[in-house]
């Protein structure tokens, strides 16, 4: 009885090589751009870069609660006292430039007022709201930076940078970027 086989024992299996070409030989590229809401995106192929519009932070804000100071008003080796005039607010910001001299009130996400170079926790102050005053102890001023607990504008993205690359497939966490 012929030995019945499936395979013809004359053929030759493919390399890994041409068997990439092949493969790579048989693709037809996707020309139909089709335009789809955010709803209906997630699994969906990206036909262009998306960028981002805008910095995000889109201004210096408070990375926390507490008060926008000059840190050349903190004094060495003695309590600093400084009048509360006013405060920032995430979406109602303190108006106009802030005076040397004083604080202002801040929380958290809040655009910094023109002028001060430093948030002050709130923890790290003695506050009387009666009186509208803070104190600030020398050894906290005296471990104070420029630019502490103040996210710079466009720190976390810049606008203009690639968010997404063309031909990703859109996942739910991609499609809350855009």
């Amino acid at each position: 009885m012929p030995h019945a086989d499936c395979h013809d024992a004359m053929d030759r299996l493919l390399t890994l090589n041409e068997a990439v070409t092949a493969a790579l030989q048989s693709i037809q590229p996707v020309y139909v751009i089709e335009p789809v809401s955010l709803l209906d995106a997630e699994g969906r192929v990206l036909a262009a870069d998306v960028l981002a519009r805008l910095d995000v932070p889109p201004g210096d804000n408070s990375a926390m609660d507490g008060f926008a100071v000059y840190l050349s008003d903190l004094r060495q080796g003695t309590v600093t006292r400084l009048p509360v005039v006013g405060r920032s607010l995430a979406g109602h910001p303190y108006p106009g430039p802030v005076p040397r001299g004083v604080a202002v009130r801040i929380t958290t996400g809040a655009l910094i007022p023109e002028g001060p170079d430093a948030v002050i926790m709130q923890e790290q102050c003695r506050v009387d709201p009666e009186e509208g005053w803070i104190e600030i102890e020398p050894d906290i001023a005296a471990r104070r930076r420029s630019g502490e607990n103040i996210r710079q504008r466009g720190e976390d993205v810049r606008a203009g940078t690639v968010l997404l690359s063309q031909g990703r497939r859109l996942r739910c966490q991609d499609i809350a970027l855009v």
